[in-house]
């Protein structure tokens, strides 16, 4: 057995639990290099977030209790509103350096509790679907420009 003074073993279980400490944030599921951050799907709307409104293209979907009605009104059922509102809150995508070529569609969503509209520049001649967003370029991943472009436009 070794024959330790009381603090040789105090210094040996502090170096020991350094160690530990060091093991644990270089190994658990914590740890992740940059690159592995950067391609995962991020969404476009924070999960919490209510939206009340969506501006595109001189109209209006806006919140009218748990529905959804068209400013200017038209002929598009209101499940067809909820539907493409949905999707606007399932939208995730990677962010990305390309740079889509043509001009983009504007589509400002409001949301609750914040005081101005997020603004989402939508590229439909993009050959992937592509979004700017605050100067940065989303390619999304589950849902396609058309299904982000306001239904009857």
């Amino acid at each position: 057995m070794l024959r330790l003074t009381q603090q040789a073993w105090n210094n040996l279980l502090i170096v020991a639990m350094l160690a530990m400490i060091l093991l644990f944030n270089l190994t658990g599921p914590g740890w992740q290099n940059e690159e592995s951050v950067d391609d995962r799907p991020v969404p476009l709307l924070p999960p919490q977030g209510v939206i009340l409104s969506i501006e595109s293209d001189g109209s209006k979907v806006q919140r009218i209790g748990k529905g959804w009605r068209k400013i200017p009104s038209d002929a598009t059922p209101e499940p067809q509103l909820a539907a493409w509102v949905q999707r606007w809150t399932e939208a995730q995508g990677v962010v990305s350096e390309k740079r889509p070529p043509g001009q983009p569609s504007i589509v400002v969503v409001w949301l609750a509790g914040e005081s101005q509209g997020r603004v989402f520049e939508l590229f439909h001649d993009a050959p992937q679907p592509i979004v700017r967003y605050q100067q940065r370029h989303w390619v999304l991943d589950n849902v396609s420009i058309d299904d982000l472009t306001m239904p009857g436009v």
